[in-house]
């Protein structure tokens, strides 16, 4: 994606994939996430040398547009992106099965009938809009590891676009037709894993901007907070 500017405004309906960065996005880079050419150099070298000394890094090349991910979330604190950054590293060494590629069979599943949606169309302000289809989602068939990487593929593929690293997104829960069988994902285990990765945020360098539940029934709720235990 080109960093051209662009007569986009902010109350604009963007769709989903764009390839410029409109103009309201390279100020809020600058003004939020206190991108600049010369801050952008030096905390890249600094991000550079961190990871060099860190025994859980040293060894790994990592690409430049990988790195100003974690930057621009840490908005250009080095130190900051270097902790997310050896985090993920240790949930990789951990848990590898998660940043695995998923079998046919499921891919086909998440097509047909998909549990992540993701919107056409941004925001007015810029975000991207993520639906997680909670109800749809049955553990007997897809079991947590699977449901992991399903996250894992398509967040940190799709954090890779620019304008979502910039704006961040909003996600939706939906737990319609959800049943007492996400209870049964509900294990400490489970729970650490998936909080540390994809909620308290320590691993991957998204920007959750806002999050809708929507709930049906009063059980639905029930259900829901005990998963997110």
């Amino acid at each position: 994606m080109t960093s051209k500017k662009s007569s986009a405004l902010k109350n604009e309906t963007l769709p989903l994939f764009t390839t410029y960065l409109p103009d309201f996005a390279l100020k809020q880079c600058e003004l939020e996430l206190k991108e600049t050419p010369e801050k952008k150099s030096e905390q890249l070298t600094r991000l550079r040398q961190l990871l060099k000394v860190e025994e859980i890094t040293r060894d790994i090349t990592f690409e430049e547009d990988f790195l100003i991910q974690y930057l621009r979330h840490s908005k250009y604190e080095a130190h900051k992106a270097c902790k997310r950054l050896r985090n993920v590293v240790d949930l990789r060494r951990k848990q590898p099965d998660f940043f695995k590629g998923l079998p046919e069979q499921y891919i086909v599943s998440q097509f047909s009938k998909p549990i992540i949606l993701l919107m056409p169309k941004r925001c007015p302000d810029g975000c991207s809009i993520f639906v997680a289809r909670l109800g749809k989602w049955n553990p007997d068939e897809l079991t947590f590891d699977r449901f992991m990487q399903v996250n894992m593929i398509m967040f940190t593929q799709f954090l890779r676009d620019q304008l979502t690293q910039i704006t961040g997104f909003k996600i939706i829960y939906d737990f319609h037709e959800a049943s007492l069988q996400l209870l049964k994902m509900g294990t400490p285990s489970n729970a650490y894993y998936y909080y540390h990765s994809m909620i308290e945020d320590k691993c991957l360098e998204w920007y959750q901007k806002e999050a809708l539940h929507v709930f049906t029934t009063l059980r639905l709720k029930v259900v829901a907070m005990y998963s997110a235990l």
